[in-house]
């Protein structure tokens, strides 16, 4: 494996970071009637902690970063022609936006629409470079390809999602009633995962031998049961037909159940992202 659980997590946390923000932000204006003041609390504190984390990870990463963090300050330094320089500076003004932004919640001020706006691209970029920063490796065919970077934005979304909900619950179990936006926003995400899940596993094992075995190493081989218990069965799955059932049943909101979903989504977002490091096979160049 190329890179390890340290790297796997750095794009986990970022990707949940973006996604908790989005929804704080978002869900007041999407749904203008309901009371979303935990929801954005907790979605843009909660997206600080996350980012900084995932920086920190960044920094220490299982090259060398223990040695010589320092050598993160590089990064800076090969603007724009570096997808990891151009992707620094992107989380970098992210982190500071949510800086402001925390500021503001916590003073229990309105946050302007351009620093909203500003945020939310931010966000967006944020959550796709997680995809593009390995995408763009050229000699392995699992991360290269461009389903990877939408997979990715879009588990960002719903793992984000599924944080800002959470911690919402813990603020104010009172919202519980009035998530059915939420709910069907999440389940076209996850519908959406799927989908993208089953392209990219097609497309890349018919692109090349190279690709076609790290394919298989995650449908039939050391992988197998971790890509279909645990990101298929319990991360996208479970989670699909709880929410699907929440909607149907409106009257008959469970917190217990909402969080439980919620969860399972966010283990699934985690596992897709060690997964698709895991089961990456290089090309070899001189064969």
């Amino acid at each position: 494996m190329a890179w390890g659980t340290i790297i796997a997590a750095y794009l986990f946390l970022a990707g949940v970071s973006a996604g908790a923000f989005l929804t704080a932000v978002n869900a007041p204006r999407l749904w203008p009637r309901g009371k979303w003041e935990a929801l954005t609390k907790s979605g843009i504190l909660l997206a600080i902690p996350l980012m900084a984390l995932g920086l920190l990870l960044l920094v220490f990463d299982a090259e060398a970063g223990l040695k010589a963090p320092w050598r993160f300050l590089y990064l800076f330094l090969n603007f724009p022609g570096s997808m990891m320089t151009n992707g620094t500076i992107i989380i970098s003004l992210y982190m500071l936006v949510l800086l402001y932004c925390g500021w503001l919640v916590w003073k229990k001020q309105e946050l302007p629409r351009w620093l909203v706006t500003t945020g939310n691209l931010l966000a967006l970029g944020t959550a796709g470079y997680t995809g593009l920063l390995i995408g763009v490796v050229n000699t392995v065919p699992l991360w290269n390809t461009a389903v990877l970077p939408v997979l990715f934005l879009v588990s960002a979304l719903s793992t984000g999602m599924a944080a800002a909900v959470i911690t919402a619950l813990w603020l104010d179990g009172g919202i519980i009633g009035q998530l059915q936006g939420i709910k069907k926003v999440h389940l076209g995400l996850l519908i959406g995962e799927l989908i993208l899940l089953f392209f990219l596993v097609y497309v890349t094992g018919t692109s090349s031998d190279v690709a076609r075995q790290s394919v298989d190493l995650l449908l039939t081989g050391k992988f197998a049961a971790l890509f279909w218990g645990g990101l298929i069965g319990l991360g996208l799955v479970l989670p699909l037909l709880i929410e699907w059932w929440e909607m149907g049943n409106a009257k008959h909101e469970n917190k217990a159940l909402t969080v439980l979903s919620e969860v399972m989504v966010l283990s699934g977002g985690f596992i897709l992202r060690y997964l698709i490091l895991a089961a990456a096979l290089p090309v070899n160049l001189l064969g």
